[in-house]
């Protein structure tokens, strides 16, 4: 026994990806929160808090499909606790089903529109950046990375550190060694660390040259970039 209830604390934590941790805290946090308004335990076993958790997140505006994840979350969070589940009377998939077929998320306001970035959209950024300026000619290597690469933002710009803990995991920026040309001469190959598939041995994204349109071409906006470097 000894070092057995570490070891399966250690396999518990290991269960789960770090990002659905981080995504799991947050949930939690929301929940804790809401049962110190309510005045209740957040280790309750009755089910009419949940059922007014679930009421409260679809009056903010969210889907059912999301209010399940926080209530998996709890549940998984109930589960590390060594909490005992909270007993069910039906009540709470009711309420869902409810929001599914009466939501209130109609109250929310909507998202603001977003606008794909197309080739159409690059050419009328690309009169209004300077690439003769490395600031200028890092922002139009930049915007060619990400749109030809179906890149995230975040992994172009800041990834985290997954290597080191939670607590003190740092910050990581896209090294410009992590550019190579590829052995025939006719791309390059842009080896992405972090990605959110890959968090460890990260992606690599080939690019080839654009004959056609130069303009759009990102082995010429590197050469560009690693010039004025």
């Amino acid at each position: 026994m000894v070092g057995l209830l570490d070891d399966a604390q250690k396999l518990l934590e290991a269960g789960l990806a770090q990002r659905t941790r981080k995504q799991m805290t947050a949930k939690v946090r929301r929940w804790t929160a809401f049962c110190h308004q309510m005045h209740v335990q957040s280790c309750t076993v009755d089910e009419l808090p949940w059922v007014l958790f679930a009421t409260q997140l679809a009056r903010d505006g969210l889907r059912a499909s999301t209010i399940r994840t926080y209530l998996s979350s709890i549940r998984s969070w109930f589960v590390d606790m060594g909490y005992q589940r909270p007993q069910s009377t039906g009540r709470l998939r009711r309420i869902i089903r409810g929001v599914e077929m009466n939501p209130l998320q109609n109250q929310r306001p909507a998202r603001p529109v977003r606008f794909p970035c197309t080739v159409s959209v690059l050419m009328c950024m690309r009169p209004h950046i300077d690439v003769c300026t490395w600031s200028g000619a890092l922002m139009w290597l930049t915007c060619l990375l990400a749109v030809l690469g179906l890149l995230r933002c975040g992994e172009l710009t800041v990834v985290y550190d997954l290597t080191t803990s939670e607590r003190s995991r740092r910050l990581v920026r896209l090294h410009h060694l992590e550019v190579a040309p590829e052995p025939d001469a006719t791309g390059m190959r842009l080896h992405i660390p972090v990605t959110k598939t890959q968090p460890i041995r990260g992606i690599d994204v080939h690019y080839h040259a654009n004959s056609i349109n130069t303009a759009l071409c990102p082995m010429r906006a590197w050469r560009q970039y690693a010039s004025i470097r």
